[in-house]
């Protein structure tokens, strides 16, 4: 599914920004964060565990991206410092968080890791609430329904991947959340949360929720954002037919093969749909997914038979098959005669044949 994960992100703007690893830093070593301060890069201090206000304040002058993960307490005044940074900002080491330190991290504008932190007061909520930007609290593990409540106030991007289960109050919550929710940890769901849920107005993603009910995919089906199932999952005929009715985009990466009814119903279905993860297909279930309306990534695909290849040429909508090593040129000419279809370079290089949405096409031995 399209995410926002924002380490991935970060990871792709080291480039542009530069890199510097300032290993073993002192706490007292501020001259050497202050050559860092002046320069647009990425500063990841490893070895600092306690942060001081005067540190705090000349890292946050200019910096895009600051690692901190080793820090594991914020002295007096350096929360408060920290919230004048803008950007991405890595504070996974944290394990406690004070009321004082959250009113003034709420302050900041950006992207805000605080994985570390398993569970959070009420009022520590409240004040992280007013944080602009992508928050991630994915390593909380309990969270009160009036912190949910909180939280769900919040602007931007959402993550609490480390809840494994969502009482009906909190999803009431969370489904007035404004921005992307990611809730990966549940690995059950209620009837009545997965129609609450299913009101939130946003991407909804799921990891660890790898069976369905008929009930559950029913429910959130009604949903009208992005909806994702990354975890390994099994569909039966009754949940591919409850799922087909969502209306947005539908990615369901670990599903590793299909069966026939299966592949009907979601051949059914109108809007973008993910099967990355599909490692066989066969031609009668090729034959039913071509009949999908919309963009359809079959990525995990690394064989394609003549036949399913000429029932998947009359797809319409787009078709990602990237990651197949084997395909007759035959099979290979008839998916190409559809230019948004995207197809493996055979030189074997990184461009690719056909166009996939947005992307400029690329020729053949680029």
């Amino acid at each position: 599914m399209r995410w926002m994960m924002a380490a991935i992100v970060a990871v792709a703007m080291v480039p542009a920004f530069g890199w510097q690893n300032t290993g073993d830093i002192p706490a007292a070593d501020a001259p050497q964060a202050w050559f860092l301060a002046k320069e647009d890069v990425v500063v990841n201090i490893h070895g600092l565990t306690t942060l001081t206000p005067e540190l705090a304040e000349l890292l946050a002058t200019k910096n895009r991206i600051l690692t901190l993960d080793a820090v594991t307490t914020l002295s007096d005044g350096a929360a408060a410092a920290l919230a004048k940074h803008e950007g991405y900002r890595y504070l996974n080491g944290l394990t406690t968080l004070s009321d004082r330190d959250a009113d003034a991290l709420g302050e900041h504008k950006g992207f805000l890791f605080l994985t570390g932190l398993t569970t959070i007061s009420g009022r520590a909520a409240e004040a992280l609430a007013k944080h602009e930007g992508n928050l991630f609290l994915g390593g909380l593990t309990t969270l009160s329904g009036g912190a949910a409540e909180s939280l769900a106030t919040h602007c931007g991007g959402l993550s609490v991947d480390g809840l494994t289960a969502l009482p009906d109050r909190s999803a009431e919550a969370f489904a007035a959340h404004d921005g992307w929710l990611s809730v990966d940890g549940l690995t059950t769901l209620s009837d009545d949360a997965a129609a609450t849920l299913a009101e939130h107005e946003g991407s909804l993603g799921f990891f660890a929720l790898t069976t369905l009910s008929p009930q559950v995919a029913e429910a959130l089906a009604q949903h009208k954002g992005e909806l994702a199932f990354e975890g390994p999952m099994n569909l039966s005929p009754e949940v591919a037919v409850a799922l087909a009715k969502h209306a947005g985009p539908l990615a369901i990466p670990g599903v590793w093969s299909l069966s026939d009814e299966v592949a009907e119903a979601l051949g059914a279905r109108k809007g973008d749909l993910c099967l990355r993860g599909l490692q066989i297909l066969s031609d009668e279930s090729a034959a039913a997914l071509a009949r999908h309306e919309g963009g359809l990534s079959l990525d995990g695909l690394r064989t394609l038979s003549d036949e399913a290849a000429k029932a998947l040429a009359r797809h319409q909508g787009g078709l990602s098959l990237t990651g197949l090593t084997v395909i007759s040129d035959e099979a290979a000419a008839l998916l190409l005669a559809d230019p948004a279809n995207w197809l493996p370079c055979r030189s074997g290089s990184h461009a690719f044949y056909g166009q996939q949405p947005g992307t400029p096409r690329a020729t053949a031995g680029e």
